[in-house]
C-alpha cells in the first residue's frame, strides 16, 4: 500500500472476564500487515481475579484501561470517544481479525474515497478456533436487508469515526443484547455511503459462554422491541427470522458432522434439546 494513504485505524474491544480468548484476538490484530493501527481494549470491570488485566499487561503496544462495570455498549461508546483513528472497527474479545483484513479495507478505501463505511464477510469458528461455518446465511444480500437477515457483523465493518460523531450514531446504552443490531440499522437510516468487499474480514467464535447463547430469551424479546421501533414489517420479520434460524441450524449441523463426526453431531442435537427445555422452564 502506498505510504500516501495509510490512515490510522482504531480497533476497539470491550472485554469482561475475557481472558480465555482475548490473547487470540490481540495476536490477530498485532499480526496485521497494515502499519498504522491502534488497538484499544477497555476492561469493563472484570471479576475474574485479575486474569484479564494480567493478560493485558503483557502487551505494551495496547491502549487499555480498566474501570467499574458499565455494560458492553457504554464501553464501545467510550472506546469510540477515545479512538484517534480516522477509521474504526469494533471487535469482541472472543473474536479475531482475518489475516490482512485492515490492509484489504484500506486498499479498497484508497480507490473509493467518498465511501463512509466498508463491510465484508464474517466467518465462524469453533471454540477451539477450527472453522465452524464457511458462510453466513444470506450474506450476499445488500446492506439495506440487514434489519431482516442479520448478515453483517460489526467486527467486519470499518467506518469513518468522523461520520459517527457528526451524525451522533453511537450505541444505545439502554440496550443489553442487541445494541449492535440497532446501531447497524441506524447506519443505514442515516444514508451513509456503505460499500461491500467480497472478502472475509473477521472470525466470530461460537461457544457456550457467549452472551447471545446465555440469554437467548431476553435477547429475542429485546430484538423484537428494536425491530418494531425501526418499523420493520412484522410478517416479513417473522418469516426472515424463521429462515435465518433454520438455515443457520442446518449449516451448523452439516459442518459439525463434517469436522467433528457423529459424536459432534449427537452432542449438538442434545445441546439444542437441552436449551429448548431450559428456555421453556423459565
Amino acid at each position: 500500500m502506498s505510504a500516501s494513504f495509510q490512515p490510522l485505524v482504531s480497533i476497539i474491544t470491550p472485554v469482561y472476564n475475557g481472558e480465555r480468548f482475548l490473547d487470540s484476538l490481540i495476536q490477530s490484530v498485532q499480526e496485521q500487515d497494515y502499519p498504522n493501527f491502534e488497538h484499544i481494549i477497555i476492561d469493563d470491570g472484570s471479576t475474574d481475579g485479575g486474569a484479564t488485566i494480567n493478560l493485558l499487561k503483557n502487551y505494551s503496544h495496547l491502549r487499555w484501561w480498566t474501570r467499574p462495570n458499565r455494560g458492553q455498549y457504554a464501553t464501545m461508546n467510550e472506546g469510540l470517544e477515545a479512538a484517534k483513528g480516522e477509521f474504526i472497527c469494533f471487535v469482541s474479545a472472543d473474536d479475531k481479525l482475518e489475516k490482512g483484513a485492515i490492509s484489504c479495507v484500506m486498499n479498497y478505501m484508497k480507490s473509493h474515497l467518498p465511501c463512509d463505511c466498508v463491510y465484508g464477510y464474517t466467518a465462524y469458528m469453533f471454540e477451539d478456533g477450527k472453522p465452524y461455518l464457511p458462510i453466513v446465511p444470506f450474506r450476499g444480500l445488500p446492506f439495506r436487508s440487514y434489519r431482516y437477515f442479520f448478515h453483517v457483523q460489526h467486527c467486519s465493518l470499518y467506518i469513518r469515526r468522523k461520520v459517527i460523531l457528526e451524525k451522533n450514531i453511537c450505541f444505545n446504552e439502554q440496550l443489553h443484547y442487541v445494541g449492535d443490531y440497532d446501531w447497524l440499522i441506524r447506519l443505514f437510516e442515516n444514508h451513509l455511503n456503505i460499500e461491500f468487499i467480497q472478502a472475509t474480514l473477521s472470525w466470530v467464535r461460537v461457544h457456550e459462554g457467549q452472551v447471545s447463547i446465555q440469554n437467548r430469551k431476553r435477547m429475542r424479546t429485546e430484538l423484537f422491541r428494536v425491530a418494531k421501533f425501526h418499523n420493520t414489517n412484522p410478517c416479513l420479520f417473522w418469516l426472515s427470522l424463521i429462515l435465518n434460524t433454520w438455515a443457520f441450524n442446518l449449516y451448523k449441523l452439516f459442518y459439525t458432522l463434517k469436522y467433528r463426526g457423529l459424536v459432534g453431531g449427537k452432542g449438538l442435537i442434545l445441546n439444542w434439546f437441552h436449551r429448548r427445555i431450559t428456555l421453556q422452564s423459565k
